[in-house]
């Protein structure tokens, strides 16, 4: 693109069209009128005042610093002033040229160049296009945070085969140069993010300017220029849209033709064997305790963690008892509540945390009704929530006891800690006692299970929060069950250890066992499955080899062996007869999670055996059949939505050859070329010792 003939005034800082007039508005200047001149001031002549005069600064005189070349404010610490001076000036310098500075940081610059990164042809405007290091960098920098806010996909991401899509998207050089491409082609067809589209945009995707400005401030810019850069990339997007939306539609006969591509059937028949008939063999296999241990240690580190030693805590634990037997004076007394505490507000606040661990209405039971059968009581879970807890009204002078312990239970939380952070040595035992809690120390670590049943204080959720608390440090927050409330900290924990194979010995031989029964069931499987064909010695090593047999022989091979053959009748991989996943027997669930070998296979072939994941079987199958899914079976849903289907099919593969990077198409159509990584690889193969 010629760059004159690019628009040089109004632009955001991005260079994509104005900024929105009132998008989402947090600026607001602030001009102070100069002060009115004094009469005996010699700078009062008002004839020569200017008709702007109250915009104008108001600048006093400081004659005493005539020789001063930079002069601090009065009333200012001079050194404080210089040192603030050169700070302001060093981060607005690193601003300005924050990209040339990084790029030759990096050790990519040779001096103070910045060279062409990046180059291609502009076959509409007929012109050659590039951008320099620092350039390429600072998009790839904007692109980068964009793709972490969820507002730009690479392209390889979203188009390339192969692409593991549960992993963050990584930006690519040939990304970068797909989109700045296309920026160019976008500013040539005059393509803009109207202020309406870019308002709506904001609002669905921020909702509030609060959220947009915390957003930004995270990525250290302001929010002006978090937008720009939005707006940089949705103009892309735009021509993107515009572009795919022009694909036509195949006529109806090869739109049915590809559904029937797309929707396989196939039929198999197979054999299962479980492990158990082979359970007396293996145990006659099974190793001396120092190998068995060995292998033991090969397996999944969670199957080695479920047999370690139980981690163990020490706790220290203050309670005290919300029955009524608290006198709560001497803790309200030493943490009160401030002036003005809307304490009604407080009992609600509390009601409405704990009204199922405190206020749940008593359980009474209930006689059944004329006419109502002994199972046709009205159970818990089908009333309303109101129904089951005391209303407040009723509850409101214990709520309002309860939050102001709990409140004042918090402080004295927070006076520990600030007295332990001081550098005191501070007891929860001892602090507690002098508000009349109860309190305990451990002697030793204790499991989860003695936490639940600890005498006089034991329960599953302090448990819970003492089981995987932090050490050395008081909880934060109080503890509520049904009738307490605790305030605790871990002193010591000690974590789960593997333990000596005399203890695990019998756990760990079972374990063995079973998968060496299994093993032994593959083995008689493969026995069966080389029974119906022999490897041709032609056939290249290491290719995995399937033998070829009629139905007939397949199922005599498994009937003279002792098993049942099973059938899959025609269905597509992913189809499990009544959708119903729950009810699938094992072979359909190995059939459509785990079998994806089998799939593509010649007609009569017979795989390799293969143990089913979560199941003690091993499945043998063989291919007895594929076909395309006959157009009677076509669904009115399918047929409604085909056009649809088939249009995103065929976008798909445009954007495949067109947005990709590193496509042959866009290569060769832009002819794009990275001048200083091809000098870096040049410079490298020099380097390189020259081979022969």
């Amino acid at each position: 693109m010629n760059p004159e003939s690019r628009p040089a005034a109004g632009l955001d800082p991005a260079g994509c069209g104005p900024l929105p007039a009132r998008s989402i508005d947090f600026y607001a200047f602030h001009i102070r009128p100069a002060p009115e001149p004094s009469a005996g001031d010699p700078m009062s002549n008002k004839s020569n005042t200017p008709a702007h005069a109250g915009t104008v600064q108001h600048v006093e005189h400081a004659h005493e610093h005539e020789d001063d070349l930079i002069v601090a404010p009065k009333g200012t610490n001079r050194l404080r002033f210089l040192l603030t001076l050169a700070l302001v000036l060093f981060v607005l310098i690193m601003f300005v040229v924050a990209d040339q500075f990084q790029y030759l940081v990096g050790g990519a610059g040779r001096g103070f160049t910045d060279p062409v990164y990046v180059s291609w042809h502009d076959p509409v405007g007929g012109t050659d296009e590039s951008r320099k290091a620092s350039e390429f960098e600072s998009t790839s920098r904007t692109l980068q945070q964009l793709a972490s806010l969820g507002f730009y996909r690479p392209d390889s991401y979203a188009f390339g085969l192969n692409v593991d899509r549960q992993r963050r998207p990584d930006v690519t050089d040939e990304d970068i140069a797909s989109f700045l491409v296309y920026e160019d082609l976008a500013e040539d067809a005059g393509v803009a993010i109207s202020d309406e589209e870019h308002r709506d945009l904001m609002l669905a995707a921020f909702g509030s300017g609060k959220v947009l400005k915390e957003t930004a401030l995270s990525y250290q810019m302001q929010p002006r220029e978090l937008e720009a850069r939005i707006r940089r990339v949705r103009r892309v997007d735009k021509l993107k849209d515009f572009l795919l939306s022009g694909t036509r539609l195949p006529d109806p006969d090869t739109m049915l033709a590809g559904w029937q591509d797309r929707h396989l059937q196939y039929r198999f028949l197979f054999a299962e064997l479980a492990g158990e008939p082979f359970v007396e063999e293996a145990r006659g296999q099974l190793p001396e305790d120092e190998a068995l241990l060995a292998w033991w240690q090969t397996q999944p580190i969670r199957d080695q963690s479920a047999l370690y030693s139980e981690p163990r805590v020490v706790p220290q634990v203050a309670w005290l008892d919300l029955s009524g037997s608290f006198d709560p004076a001497a803790l309200l007394a030493a943490f009160p509540r401030p002036d003005g505490t809307d304490e009604v507000a407080l009992a609600q606040q509390y009601y409405d945390r704990f009204k199922a661990l405190r206020y749940l209405k008593p359980v009474t039971p209930e006689e059944p009704k004329e006419g109502e059968g002994e199972g046709e009581k009205q159970d818990d879970a089908d009333q309303e929530p109101a129904d089951l807890y005391q209303p407040f009204d009723e509850v409101q002078e214990n709520a309002k006891r309860e939050a102001l312990i709990e409140a004042a239970l918090v402080d004295f939380i927070a006076d520990i800690k600030q007295r332990v952070a001081g550098g005191a040595a501070v007891d929860l035992a001892i602090e507690s006692a002098k508000y009349g809690l109860e309190s305990f120390t451990a002697p030793e670590g204790m499991t989860k299970a003695e936490l639940v049943t600890a005498p006089g204080w034991g329960n599953s959720n302090l448990a819970e929060r003492l089981a995987r608390g932090a050490v050395g440090s008081i909880f934060d927050n109080v503890i509520v069950d049904g009738t307490r409330m605790f305030v605790a900290k871990v002193l010591e924990r000690t974590p789960g250890a593997e333990r000596p194979i005399a203890e695990i010995r019998e756990q760990v031989a079972k374990k063995w066992v079973t998968m060496r029964s299994l093993e032994l069931a593959v083995e008689r499987a493969e026995s069966i499955r080389a029974s119906l064909g022999t490897q041709p010695e032609t056939h290249p090593e290491g290719e995995p080899w399937n033998p070829v047999a009629t139905e007939d022989d397949f199922r005599k091979a498994a009937t003279d062996a002792g098993l049942t053959v099973g059938e899959r009748d025609w269905r597509e991989r992913m189809e499990i007869p009544g959708n119903n996943f729950a009810t699938a027997t094992d072979a359909e669930k190995f059939l459509r999670n785990e079998a994806s070998e089998v799939y593509g296979l010649p007609e009569g072939s017979v795989a390799a055996p293969k143990r089913a994941m979560g199941s003690e079987k091993v499945f043998l199958v063989q291919v007895a059949g594929e076909r395309k899914k006959p157009l009677e079976d076509l669904t009115a849903k399918e047929v409604k939505d085909l056009p649809g289907s088939v249009r995103q099919t065929q976008g798909m593969e445009l954007a495949r050859e067109v947005f990709l990077g590193d496509s042959e198409w866009f290569k060769k159509r832009f002819n794009v070329r990275f001048p200083e990584r091809e000098r870096r690889a040049a410079e490298d193969a020099a380097k390189r010792p020259s081979q022969g």
